[in-house]
């Protein structure tokens, strides 16, 4: 690795690259595996008799994509909240449809006005970011907007989404990154720094 690449600058510029260079039926193969992994994970945590509630991004950028999981999620009757920029934090919102949605912080989707705001502790944070370790560390974007949405909300389980060449042996991390319990690829899960089953 090189000294730029040991930045967060460089890996998010190397990230970012790899991310725009995959091909649309490469991106779409991962996705679905992605997604399988994700929901045979979310089936376990129903099997332990809670309620279970989700809070997930708007894919954006060439991130794991989440319209297809939202779409499951509501066939599955689980239901699900998206992020709203509001200053410099992140607020979450049910959402039934994605009619729900329009264009907003940096043209990423958001939740239209009217849109209940959530405030369900117990719900599953599905969170994006640019890279993570096997043990849940995390490198966003450079907003901090999930490390203070996780200071402020620091009961919610949190599930990294990432293809896995995203996932690095250690990053440059700062006390305030927030870590995840989980991280999801198309390979496997990774819970608690263990590489976990793959759950297929």
């Amino acid at each position: 690795m090189t000294a730029e690449q040991e930045t967060k600058a460089g890996i998010r510029k190397d990230i970012f690259r790899r991310r725009i260079a995959l091909k649309p039926e490469e991106k779409a193969e991962m996705d679905e595996a992605v997604l399988r992994q994700l929901l045979a994970f979310l089936e376990k945590e129903q099997e332990t008799g809670k309620a279970l509630s989700v809070y997930c991004y708007v894919s954006f950028g060439g991130e794991v994509d989440t319209r297809k999981l939202l779409a499951c999620l509501w066939e599955r009757k689980i239901p699900a909240a998206v992020p709203k920029v509001n200053g410099k934090e992140l607020q979450f919102y049910w959402i039934y449809q994605m009619e729900d949605l329009k264009p907003g912080f940096h043209g990423i989707l958001e939740p239209i006005p009217g849109c209940k705001e959530a405030r369900e502790q117990e719900a599953v944070v599905l969170v994006p970011g640019t890279a993570f370790t096997e043990a849940g560390g995390r490198l966003g974007y450079g907003g901090g907007f999930y490390d203070r949405f996780f200071m402020r909300e620091p009961e919610h389980r949190r599930i990294g989404l990432a293809y896995e060449f995203q996932i690095k042996k250690e990053l440059p991390l700062e006390t305030h990154d927030a870590w995840m319990d989980a991280v999801v690829t198309e390979q496997r899960v990774f819970i608690g720094g263990r590489k976990e089953q793959e759950w297929n």
